[in-house]
């Protein structure tokens, strides 16, 4: 489970609905909105580092599309974030691919790169981000505080012997 959603838009963490460190995730601009673009984030904390010296063998996260944008299937842009709990500023965006199509109220469970789930067992990442360098499609996700399981990590690994 993430230990922070949080979402990021016009410089600054919004605070304008959910708790903070519960928000949903959002990606883009709504439509005609004077507000700047959205960066929906999960951070992990230290938990996924527990794991270090191990090698990853399957990462998934949960995903749930909530009612915003265009009610047809849409893709977020899943980010890799450096930062394992909410920055003061701006979180780092690195790594990218492509979400699962969901329409609004469908859920899933989404398998990420392998590589992914071993830079976040190494601790050179520490979040999960959904954003693009567009304003669409505007995308709304579950954090905590709207689905117990929002964009909960599951890590397969092993040890050598």
């Amino acid at each position: 489970m993430p230990v922070q959603t949080a979402c990021y838009r016009d410089g600054s963490w919004r605070s304008d609905g959910d708790p903070v460190n519960s928000f949903d995730l959002y990606q883009g601009r709504y439509g005609g909105s004077s507000y700047g673009r959205n960066t929906g984030v999960a951070f992990y904390g230290s938990k996924p580092h527990t794991l270090s010296g191990a090698t990853c063998t399957k990462a998934t996260v949960k995903i749930k599309r909530l009612s915003a944008g265009d009610y047809s299937a849409q893709s977020a842009t899943l980010r890799l974030v450096s930062q394992t709990s909410r920055p003061g500023g701006a979180p780092t965006l690195n790594e990218s691919a492509s979400g699962p199509a969901l329409r609004i109220g469908d859920s899933t469970t989404f398998t990420l790169p392998t590589s992914w789930g071993q830079m976040l067992i190494d601790g050179s990442r520490g979040g999960i981000a959904i954003s693009i360098g567009s304003d669409t499609p505007y995308i709304h996700l579950a954090g905590r505080g709207s689905w117990s399981a929002a964009m909960a990590l599951s890590l397969s690994w092993r040890r050598s012997s």
